[in-house]
């Protein structure tokens, strides 16, 4: 049977994805030195409803979304890490479970 991926390890790899492929407005931070992430100008498809909310600002606590907002920030802790992810799509709880097991693979995780 495949590991599972907990909630916990899904933010942190999409976190981690999104570091690497944005630009960065801190400089010598990354999300695994901080608690609080702000991801800017993204667009949001949050489940609720089938609009996508364009150009918000995502405020992330830990592991958590803290905070959803239509507007910038008033003002951004020193220690924030903050992301433009302009273009960029965010939608939490979204998990790819679509696999395909070869018989190739089978023997690997019999190994």
């Amino acid at each position: 049977m495949l590991p599972v991926l907990t909630m916990n390890r899904m933010v942190g790899c999409c976190l981690a994805l999104l570091a690497f492929t944005a630009p960065a407005r801190t400089q010598n931070r990354t999300p695994a030195t901080t608690s609080v992430l702000i991801l800017e100008h993204a667009s949001l498809i949050d489940g609720r409803s089938d609009a996508v909310r364009a150009n918000v600002t995502i405020v992330i606590r830990g592991s958590e979304i803290a905070e959803v907002r239509s507007a910038p920030l008033p003002s951004i802790p020193d220690s924030a890490f903050v992301l433009d992810v302009s273009g960029a799509w965010v939608i939490p709880g979204l998990v790819d479970s679509h696999v395909h097991i070869s018989e190739d693979s089978r023997k690997a995780m019999e190994d």
